[in-house]
């Protein structure tokens, strides 16, 4: 096999669609089988481009970037651009570039990527579904870029705060299809007459936001006006018997303006609440009633208040509790005097009582939550707070409550109920499976039951949810929850109970099952999840990771059966996720080897980092043969556990939320470190391994740059490097972040490059500068020609976009001597020096210099 079939073998082997085209013609050289298999085609190669790509088409696509490569002089540019193909009603992510195809001639190279269920997702993802605007995520999203380009061109941007009046009262009295038109009809009407990029988004429930940068303070004043004398015409239009309107306040954002996003809206919501007192008080003034039907006979109906209370009490274990408005006087139940300790039925004032009851953590929420009735805020009233009996007991309430308003829309009566959540709360809300307290409670009583001999506890638990949060929001990942927990209820055999426990897991109870049967009944969820996957088109991967135990006597604990099972999850988790893992006693061994490493972690890091130090490994510039960088790598001596390899502690680490602060301790060493060796070598660099975790967690650009600015390190000299596994799903956050870092000159290294699921997507996004390809392509690179192209092809890429590249775990001379003539930048590997410490670096640094002079 010649060069040229191993490159074409190498091309037909990629994941997305590639095809090839003569520049004079639009012929097609070649297209590899991912794009045939896309486009279903067998022998593309000699037809002209877009008569065969494109839908009854017969001159050349006026969209085809060809030209602009062509008039570019950067002639190894390239262009990314998004296509809808009409013929397959599919789009696209297309990277196009000039290249000199394997026979010499000039010719156009196009890589395409299928977004068409991204696309998808994108739009149900970005839009409320109801009133078909921009929904709270991507609404906030879209205002935050709208204030950031305003802050560059010193622009104002006005920002409205806007309520639907009087939704409540129209769902409850004309039922919600009727208050669904009306948010319908209102948002139509506005968001047709918004102009060029102004925009208005779903706050949630009855709020709303517009957002304009095309007209100024009076103009947009106007505009909300003219459109509210217009909604409020829509009564006569549909004939509705209720008033058709809304309250609004304006906030102009100067371009200097420093609040947040959350503080803007505030404001703008301060504004249009002081609006909807004003209205408030007019109608009270002109004692109009827009839901008041006049009825010539209308039958009263009378009772006694005092019987009906009674009635109540009687009825329900729930606390009833009522309050005067006028004069501030609560009535509390009985029942409730006797369990909290209140000194009658009858209190004015009890706010400094309940604050002697509530958990000082629940005060805040409980308090807020009732000044806003008292302040005439809400009308409605739900919160959930620990209060404690007269035992000492803290036990769970929620307490609802509606407020009541005279003829003249003032506060009247306030009334509601509290539950005690342990004794009614059985079923999870949103689920609608039962709770985590039935779990435990039936499989305490399944290990009993004499007519079981075996109980199997499963433990689920969806991977990765965390970011399905974090990407879309959190309407969405309930969503995705829910959705999961029906296809698992419905996939359970008749002998296995599914149950909601904490977060995102579920567990299962399974009568007399054997490990084979359960291993069955797995496989064919995950059978059940990917086709439903396919079937709705998800773009975000759901998968399952599993751990299961199962019962040895009836004497055996269930809590103790159920962590088992969390056990053997953990385990799930640690080998790939996605997969199920049963307990066995080796687990629970490794087990206590973590928490011994957790418990020796801690000490150690509480003692000012006792036996955590950090080793250099050196990086080769090829061209010079020269080390011009170290790779910083964590060790830890655990004092009695001895020497722990990092493969076993930065998991622990990671688990346990310590990351991030031994991250930052390697970084500040590494950089103290590289300071001395810069005032040998000034372009000497170290780079800094970074946790997906660390990213994440918001401000970490911000704590690199504070530490940069405390040691006065240069930028320049300081790489960050993130494994490319851990780029999966996380790379519009990644990429946001450490753009802000290459702004301020710091680089960002690929780790461990090929070993992930999108490599070339990656390199589409332009998210590094340096390509660290695994080691994984070195180990048998003397009898593998794949290993040997897919390096050279990665390097021609990545250069093709001023991508450096290192090759990793050259160990042998041998290798080296394979490898030398790829036109790599860097190597790195046991060959070239261990791991050793700043001592030994700073050595071998000077000896270099010496020999150099």
């Amino acid at each position: 096999m010649g060069k040229t079939d191993n490159m074409i073998d190498v091309l037909d082997r990629l994941k997305t669609g590639i095809y090839v085209t003569d520049l004079e013609t639009d012929e097609i050289l070649f297209m590899n089988q991912r794009m045939k298999a896309i486009f279903q085609l067998e022998h593309p190669e000699g037809e002209i481009c877009y008569k065969v790509l494109q839908d009854h088409k017969e001159t050349p696509c006026e969209f085809c970037p060809k030209k602009k490569l062509m008039q570019s002089k950067d002639r190894d540019g390239y262009i990314i651009w998004k296509e809808h193909n009409t013929k397959l009603d599919k789009d696209f992510e297309n990277y196009d570039c000039l290249v000199t195809w394997l026979d010499g001639r000039k010719a156009h190279l196009q890589q395409s990527l299928d977004i068409t269920d991204s696309v998808e997702l994108n739009r149900m993802a970005s839009l409320d579904d109801l009133c078909q605007v921009f929904n709270r995520r991507a609404g906030k999203e879209l205002l935050r870029q709208t204030l950031n380009k305003a802050k560059q061109e010193k622009e104002n941007v006005q920002l409205v705060l806007l309520d639907v009046d009087n939704l409540k009262i129209v769902n409850d009295q004309y039922g919600h299809r009727e208050g669904d038109f009306l948010l319908k009809t209102l948002t139509s009407v506005l968001k047709e007459q918004l102009q060029g990029s102004d925009f208005m988004f779903r706050l949630g429930g009855d709020e709303f936001v517009i957002v304009s940068t095309a007209m100024d303070e009076k103009q947009i004043a106007h505009f909300m006006y003219k459109e509210m004398q217009h909604v409020q015409q829509l009564k006569k239009t549909y004939h509705k018997d209720y008033e058709m309107s809304y309250c609004y306040g304006i906030y102009t954002v100067t371009w200097d303006d420093t609040l947040d996003i959350d503080d803007i809206i505030a404001n703008a919501d301060d504004i249009m609440y002081k609006q909807k007192l004003r209205i408030h008080k007019t109608r009270m003034a002109e004692r109009e009633n827009p839901f008041r039907h006049e009825k010539e006979h209308k039958e009263e109906f009378h009772f006694d208040s005092n019987l009906l209370y009674d009635a109540l009490l009687n009825s329900t274990d729930d606390f009833i509790y009522i309050c005067d408005m006028k004069s501030g006087i609560f009535r509390y139940s009985p029942a409730q005097v006797k369990l909290f300790g209140l000194p009658q039925e009858i209190i004015e004032n009890p706010l400094p009582l309940w604050k002697k009851i509530v958990h000082p953590k629940d005060w805040e929420r409980f308090y807020k939550s009732n000044m806003q009735i008292g302040e005439n805020q809400m009308d409605y009233h739900s919160v959930e707070f620990r209060a404690k009996t007269v035992e000492g007991e803290y036990i769970w309430l929620k307490c609802r409550g509606q407020l009541m308003r005279d003829e003249y829309g003032e506060p009247s009566i306030f009334a509601g109920i509290m539950t005690q959540l342990d004794r009614q709360n059985k079923i999870d809300p949103l689920t609608h499976l039962l709770n985590r307290q039935e779990f435990d409670k039936a499989g305490a009583q399944k290990l009993k039951d004499r007519a079981i001999e075996t109980l199997s506890v499963v433990v689920l638990d969806i991977d990765d949810f965390k970011n399905v949060n974090e990407l879309y929001d959190r309407s969405f990942g309930d969503m995705v929850l829910k959705a999961t927990s029906q296809l698992i209820q419905s996939s359970l055999p008749g002998n296995a109970s599914l149950y909601k426990l904490d977060n995102d897991q579920m567990g299962v109870l399974i009568e007399n099952a054997q490990a084979n049967e359960i291993q069955e009944m797995y496989q064919i969820l995950q059978r059940q999840l990917l086709h439903q996957q396919l079937q709705e088109r998800f773009q975000c991967v759901i998968q399952i990771s599993a751990g299961c135990a199962i019962s040895i006597s009836k004497q055996q604990d269930f809590q103790e059966l159920y962590t088992f099972a969390d056990y053997a999850l953990q385990l799930a988790k640690n080998k790939g996720k996605n997969r199920l893992c049963f307990f066995e006693p080796q687990i629970l061994e490794n087990k206590l080897r973590s928490l011994d490493i957790l418990r020796s972690l801690r000490e150690c890091i509480a003692e000012n980092y006792r036996g955590f130090s950090v080793a250099y490994q050196p990086l080769i510039e090829t061209s010079s043969g020269r080390m011009m960088g170290v790779e910083a790598l964590m060790r830890w001596n655990g004092g009695n556990l001895g020497f722990v390899p990092p493969i076993e502690f930065i998991p622990v680490m990671e688990e346990n939320g310590m990351i991030e602060t031994m991250g930052l301790w390697v970084l500040e060493q590494a950089m103290h470190a590289c300071k001395k060796w810069m005032a040998v070598e000034p372009e000497f660099s170290v780079s800094v391994n970074v946790s997906a975790l660390q990213i994440l967690k918001g401000d970490f650009q911000e704590k690199v740059k504070q530490r940069m600015d405390a040691l006065a390190f240069p930028s320049k000299n300081l790489i960050l490097e993130l494994t490319e596994s851990n780029t999966v799903g996380n790379m519009q956050i990644i990429q946001d972040m450490f753009d802000d870092l290459r702004s301020q000159g710091v680089r960002l290294a690929m780790d461990d490059f090929g070993t992930g699921y999108s490599t070339l997507e990656n390199l589409k996004k332009g998210v590094s500068d340096v390509v660290k390809i695994d080691q994984a392509f070195v180990k048998d690179i003397q009898k593998s020609e794949f290993d040997v192209l897919f390096i050279q092809f990665i390097i021609a890429i990545c250069h093709c976009v001023d991508i450096q590249v290192c090759l990793e775990g050259i160990e042998t001379v041998e290798e080296l001597d394979f490898v030398s003539d790829l036109e790599l930048d860097y190597y790195q590997g046991y060959l070239f020096g261990k791991p050793v410490n700043e001592e030994e670096i700073t050595k071998r640094l000077i000896e270099e210099k010496t020999m150099d002079e």
